[in-house]
């Protein structure tokens, strides 16, 4: 099992509309994300910062970017989400979610 963390910003206002857009999931998204394998699924926020994190098989986690990119309705999930959320560097790129390196772990 490999713990994914991921760091992305949320525009100035965008905390309430990402809260209300989570908080409605659609069914799709949880069915895709199901199909990953991805589990313990979590999303925090502080100040203006949201941290992500899952775990998933290591064999599912080259399958995961490629299922969520070939979905029409992931697509339209993130354009929703993206109305909230803004480039983690807008100078050097439009990427939203920045991947995060561990830094300690109990079990």
């Amino acid at each position: 099992m490999i713990r994914i963390g991921r760091a992305a910003r949320l525009k100035p206002d965008g905390l309430e509309g990402y809260q209300r857009l989570h908080t409605a999931i659609w069914p799709q998204i949880k069915e895709v994300l199901k199909k990953a394998g991805i589990r313990n699924y979590s999303i925090f926020c502080a100040d203006g910062l949201l941290f992500s994190y899952y775990e998933v098989e290591e064999r599912n986690l080259g399958q995961i970017e490629k299922m969520w990119a070939e979905n029409q309705i992931c697509a339209e999930w993130e354009a929703e989400a993206d109305r909230f959320r803004e480039p983690w560097n807008p100078q050097t790129s439009q990427d939203i979610w920045k991947d995060m390196e561990p830094v300690f772990y109990l079990e």
